[in-house]
């Protein structure tokens, strides 16, 4: 005959993990919500901060390209792509452009 200290035993573990896996379940369920909303909150956030630094980069481009004058600009912009691309260095570590 079984012992019926076991079998309330039995009875008490099921009757708890029916109780124990639905409610594990809504804690997950509700965890991954409250991330989302999160997630979601943070993402219109940094859309929004991101909107805002595009609308002052475009805003300082147009000052700057006021003030910045283009001949001089273009003719840096060679001189660099001329050292970068086109350049040898000497025994003494100078830097000699050859085109």
């Amino acid at each position: 005959m079984p012992n019926p200290l076991m079998i309330a035993i039995s009875v008490l573990t099921f009757v708890l993990c029916a109780l124990c896996f639905p409610t594990l379940g809504w804690f997950i369920k509700n965890e991954i919500t409250r991330s989302k909303q999160e997630s979601d909150k943070r993402h219109s956030e940094l859309s929004e901060s991101i909107l805002k630094l595009e609308k002052c980069l475009d805003r300082m481009q147009g000052e700057v390209s006021k003030k910045v004058n283009r001949e001089e600009c273009d003719s840096w912009s060679q001189d660099k792509w001329d050292r970068i691309y086109h350049h040898t260095h000497l025994p003494d570590g100078k830097v000699v452009v050859t085109n």
